[in-house]
């Protein structure tokens, strides 16, 4: 391969890492509660105590001190209310909506 060719492999492998989805964020429920601002609209992966309220129907995480996000679009997760979940999604915050974490996975933690 010539250096053209080199340096057009090069520019399309620098594309495609650009348009490629950047890791979550590891982070925690205070980073959240703290800077939620600085996480808006950002994958991020955290971890908590799943709690639920009936009415309506709605889940959230916490941790120890009650810093909280809640989480939308996990389907069935009923079943794991009061164990440690760690949630992977897209973080967004509204002043008037709160903290949420649109849910791509869920594990439960032992």
């Amino acid at each position: 391969m010539n250096a053209a060719g080199i340096s057009a492999l090069l520019a399309l492998v620098l594309i495609l890492a650009a348009c490629a989805d950047p890791a979550p964020l590891v982070t925690d429920l205070v980073a959240l509660s703290e800077a939620q601002k600085d996480f808006d609209g950002r994958e991020v992966v955290v971890r908590g105590t799943l709690r639920t309220f009936d009415q309506p129907r709605h889940y959230w995480i916490e941790n120890a001190s009650l810093d909280r996000v809640a989480v939308r679009g996990a389907g069935e997760i009923g079943q794991w209310v009061g164990q440690t979940i760690e949630v992977r999604g897209t973080f967004s915050y509204d002043p008037g909506a709160g903290r949420r974490i649109e849910v791509k996975e869920i594990v439960v933690l032992p």
